[in-house]
């Protein structure tokens, strides 16, 4: 997931140590030691060989409530609806035997998709079948991103190059220099694997298929290929789901994190003065913290399914507030 793999490289935090966070949007964070109890002395009194300092351990625990709870709330989305696993599979891997002459131009494929939160376009491998041996340097431009893979061509044969790239946008192209590269032909009558049904809908997409794929001829679209097919799908991603969630979830962030600091206080094998004489403590504010995590955890599963709801596009299946289970 890319919001929790930023809060986890400290790109991004919802829960910090004050004094010791220097990321973005500073402002929103709660701190654990604000908790009662919870002081990088009292870290520093508990910590082991393997973290050092009161500061690792805070922050190592702060780190597990974290995926503890983007895990537990994964489960709580699959509980009120099923992703489809894959919307719709397309194999374009069928050439003719025709050849197109070589171009000066950037050809190859567009692939399309309806906007969606959770939706995206997997592109799994190419299929390439060109005229003449040789390096190739394949460009995915995906919105303002652009990826490129080296590929070394086989004459008159069908290549495949693996990618296996998960596309952020709604139009992906994937094209290559065909300066040096008579390319054979071929049409888009190709196999598909579709999906299941959903509570969800389209915005505005009249098109056949779910993942609408045309060649690219260099500056616009076409009926045919250039030299390039693809194994790709639509599949359905809960991050982002998750990542919206974000900013309802800190305190349960800040709760679980807190749980996770007292639970390694009281359990603390060493002996000194600070860890004796806070166990006490320590145990009352954990009872706390799990009554308040509790409750916060209640209210965010009566929101979750009215927040998901709104979410747009095939990726939940449902029935009223039923979840059904759908198989692609």
């Amino acid at each position: 997931m890319e919001c929790l793999n930023d809060i986890l490289c400290d790109k991004y935090a919802l829960v910090g140590v004050r004094d010791f966070v220097n990321c973005p949007h500073s402002e929103t964070i709660l701190f654990v030691n604000d908790i009662p109890g919870i002081t990088l002395k009292s870290a520093a009194a508990i910590v082991n060989d393997e973290q050092r300092t009161g500061i690792t351990l805070l922050n190592d625990k702060i780190k597990l409530a974290t995926k503890k709870v983007f895990n537990k709330f994964s489960s709580v989305i699959s509980g009120n609806f099923d992703f489809n696993a894959i919307i719709e599979a397309r194999d374009i891997s069928k050439f003719k035997t025709e050849l197109l002459p070589k171009a000066t131009l950037n050809r190859g494929l567009k692939l399309s998709r309806w906007p969606s939160e959770a939706a995206q376009i997997y592109i799994e491998k190419l299929y390439i079948k060109v005229g003449q041996s040789g390096i190739a340097y394949i460009k995915i431009i995906d919105g303002d991103v652009q990826k490129i893979y080296e590929a070394s061509l086989l004459a008159n044969v069908t290549n495949d190059v693996t990618i296996r790239y998960k596309a952020k946008s709604e139009i992906v192209y994937i094209t290559f220099d065909q300066t040096d590269f008579d390319v054979y032909t071929g049409n888009l009558n190709t196999s598909t694997t579709s999906g299941c049904g959903s509570c969800g809908t389209k915005r505005g997409w009249t098109k056949k298929h779910d993942l609408e794929i045309t060649g690219y001829n260099g500056t616009g679209d076409e009926s045919a290929l250039f030299g390039v097919g693809v194994l790709a799908n639509i599949q359905c991603y809960e991050e982002a789901i998750l990542c919206q969630l974000l900013p309802r979830m800190s305190f349960m962030m800040w709760y679980q994190a807190g749980i996770e600091i007292l639970q390694e206080h009281i359990a603390s094998g060493r002996i000194n003065s600070v860890v004796l004489f806070n166990k006490d403590q320590a145990r009352e504010t954990l009872e706390l913290l799990q009554a308040e995590l509790k409750n916060e955890e209640k209210q965010f599963n009566n929101n979750i399914k009215n927040f998901l709801k709104t979410t747009t596009g095939v990726c939940f299946s449902c029935k009223g507030i039923t979840s059904t289970y759908a198989t692609p």
